[in-house]
């Protein structure tokens, strides 16, 4: 069980008091003690730096990643015979996943005559 279950992430901004005592009220404990908390915080120390580090590779990577995979998946829906395209399905804002491939069969080459294309 993640430490953040049933824990909303923007109480982590209030500050470790305030998180460490909502995700232990929900879990029937007691509130930590400002010793417990700056034991904690001593603990963790190095190994919050080393997380932190590896989270700058994610904001450098993560799109060109997602990219990747993106065009990689498009690819092989068009070597499969399909017109592929791909898109930003909505803004950013919206969200930071918001790569979209559109796949449709290619018309021209599936067999169909000049009747089924004017259907299309």
């Amino acid at each position: 069980r993640g430490e953040m279950d049933g824990v909303q992430s923007r109480v982590a901004r209030r500050g470790l008091q305030e998180l460490a005592r909502v995700a232990l009220n929900k879990r029937g404990l007691t509130p930590p003690t400002d010793e417990e908390i700056a034991a904690a915080i001593y603990a963790a120390g190095p190994k919050f730096e080393t997380l932190r580090r590896l989270s700058l590779l994610e904001v450098v990577y993560g799109d060109y990643l997602e990219l990747l995979v993106l065009l990689d998946r498009a690819l092989l829906l068009a070597e499969s015979g399909l017109l592929v395209s791909t898109c930003r399905a909505f803004p950013s804002a919206a969200s930071d996943r918001n790569l979209a491939i559109i796949a449709q069969p290619d018309i021209s080459t599936a067999g169909y005559s000049s009747d089924d294309v004017k259907a299309f």
